[in-house]
């Protein structure tokens, strides 16, 4: 569900973090470079009458430490890269990221979690953001997820946990239009978490809690609490298959410009199936808000850059990937996402408004595929599709349509 303009950086990313524990057996301390050449028909999401494309370059500098220290468990990670266009120039950026984490443990029942992520680059014009409809202009997004966990185990199988989060959101642009379409999406958001679970066997575990969140789009003056009671659980019917989800029932009050109030189950189911050594499906089915994505951990605790933000959204998620031999390995992706959208036709003079409804869509495709050839050394492929619809009841849209197809070669290099 991710923007072309950013996915170069992400399987270098991922297999960064996934690398982590392996590194560490030799060095805990990381450096390397990757180059990526990618290709889009449409990197600015703009309606496919008017859609421009172009290759671009990016040129990233990574680096981090993964160490342990008994109990404790320090990680770090960063990168910083120099995006370059070819067609489209005016989208020339240099996007940075930094993780840090510290996972803790005493000799008695306390362990816990410290977590902060900052990353910012080019920001996604796709998803459920309305597109620059007939000009390609720069905007920028700066993402912030910081959150502490604090667990006690009560008993052998009883636990409880406390956590608070923060995230925040901005889009920046030195274009007007560009601003008014992206700053209403600013948003800042903390919460606060209490969970309770018990360990049935080996093979489940169950559980309740609740949560608070309180969230601003102070661009737009409009606020929101959200209260959440809930329940979860982990099932592992086999060694080979794990579920676990969470579902519940969630309401917001808002306030300030433009309230309105919902309320309604959400939710999220994740069944990790691995049939063999060498083949692993991954399912994702969730229905939320995407903005509350990162502090209610759907779609592992990623809003995904589907933009918008505050509209109960369902989303399919799943992921195939296939070793087909040591160093060589196949992926293929689909994300689709769908929501509804209430909203009034400005009616003639003397007459009341009109209600319809739009119906929103986004579909995204991705095939991969990753080569070893030496310890030091990763190339990464990749394909993409990314497409958003919408049906409405009326000839008023509030989505432009637009279609993309997209690829990226990755080629990496890392001292350890």
């Amino acid at each position: 569900m991710s923007s072309p303009i950013r996915r170069p950086l992400l399987p270098l990313m991922l297999n960064l973090v996934l690398a982590g524990p392996a590194l560490a057996e030799t060095s805990p301390y990381y450096l390397g470079v990757n180059q990526a050449i990618s290709y889009d028909t449409n990197p600015a999401r703009q309606p496919d009458a008017v859609a421009q494309s172009s290759w671009w370059s990016s040129t990233s500098l990574v680096g981090g430490i993964d160490q342990r220290y008994g109990r404790q468990h320090f990680y770090a990670n960063g990168n910083v890269a120099a995006n370059l266009y070819g067609q489209l120039d005016q989208l020339d950026n240099t996007s940075y990221g930094l993780t840090a984490g510290w996972d803790w443990a005493t000799i008695e029942r306390l362990s816990g979690q410290l977590y902060a992520a900052y990353n910012e680059g080019l920001a996604n014009y796709g998803g459920f953001n309305q597109a620059n409809l007939f000009r390609v202009v720069k905007v920028t997004q700066a993402s912030t997820l910081a959150y502490g966990r604090v667990e006690y185990g009560l008993v052998s199988l009883l636990a409880a946990d406390l956590r608070l989060a923060y995230s925040s959101n901005r889009y920046d642009s030195e274009d007007r239009v560009a601003n008014a379409l992206f700053s209403p999406r600013n948003l800042d958001q903390g919460s606060v978490t209490v969970r309770v679970r018990k360990e049935f066997s080996g093979q489940l575990t169950l559980g309740t809690g609740l949560s608070y969140t309180r969230g601003d789009y102070f661009s737009v003056d409009r606020q929101f609490d959200r209260y959440d009671a809930f329940v979860l659980g982990i099932w592992e019917p086999t060694g080979q298959s794990t579920v676990s989800g969470r579902i519940g029932y969630s309401s917001w009050d808002y306030t300030g410009a433009n309230p309105y109030d919902q309320s309604g189950v959400t939710g999220w189911v994740r069944w990790v199936y691995t049939p063999t050594g060498k083949l692993t499906f991954d399912t994702l089915l969730s229905y939320d808000t995407l903005a509350n994505s990162s502090l209610t951990d759907v779609g592992g605790g990623t809003p995904g850059g589907q933009g918008d933000t505050n509209r109960l959204t369902a989303g399919l998620q799943f992921t195939a990937t296939y070793a087909v031999t040591g160093k060589t390995s196949l992926n293929a992706s689909l994300q689709y996402f769908a929501r509804t959208e209430d909203f009034l036709i400005n009616p003639p003079p003397g007459q009341p408004p009109t209600p319809a409804e739009a119906r929103d869509r986004v579909t995204n495709l991705s095939l991969g595929a990753t080569w070893l050839p030496a310890r030091n050394w990763q190339v990464n492929c990749n394909l993409t599709l990314n497409d958003r619809n919408q049906s409405s009841d009326s000839s008023a849209v509030t989505l432009t349509p637009y279609t993309a197809y997209g690829g990226s070669c990755a080629v990496q290099f890392l001292l350890q």
